[in-house]
């Protein structure tokens, strides 16, 4: 279909392809110039619930090292640094800070 049309019913195709009803009866409900604002909000409204239990759990492993209250104030590039870490490696301070022991080719690091 041309990329302008319309979809025939009030259904939405997630993630996994399975297509599901956005409304009550949404299989025999014609989607129409008149209601298609209507069956965009409801199909965006099922796209973004299927994805609710993932993002509760990436919220609470964020907020389990980050406080809640924090997360609003930063941009994505610094909560990244702030879980991961900085980007390069200070070899020289990652050498000051570490003990090699072991025997032959079996190092241990501490």
């Amino acid at each position: 279909p041309p990329p302008d049309a319309l979809p025939s019913s009030f259904e939405a195709v997630l993630s996994d392809g399975k297509v599901v009803e956005v409304c009550e009866g949404g299989a025999g409900r014609a989607v129409t110039e008149a209601n298609r604002r209507e069956f965009a909000a409801q199909a965006l409204a099922a796209r973004r619930e299927e994805s609710a239990a993932q993002l509760r759990a990436l919220r609470s492993g964020l907020e389990a090292m980050l406080p809640a209250g924090l997360l609003g104030l930063l941009d994505g590039t610094e909560a990244e640094r702030l879980v991961t870490g900085a980007a390069a490696v200070d070899v020289g301070l990652l050498r000051e800070h570490t003990v090699c022991r072991g025997e032959g080719n079996q190092p241990v690091v501490n």
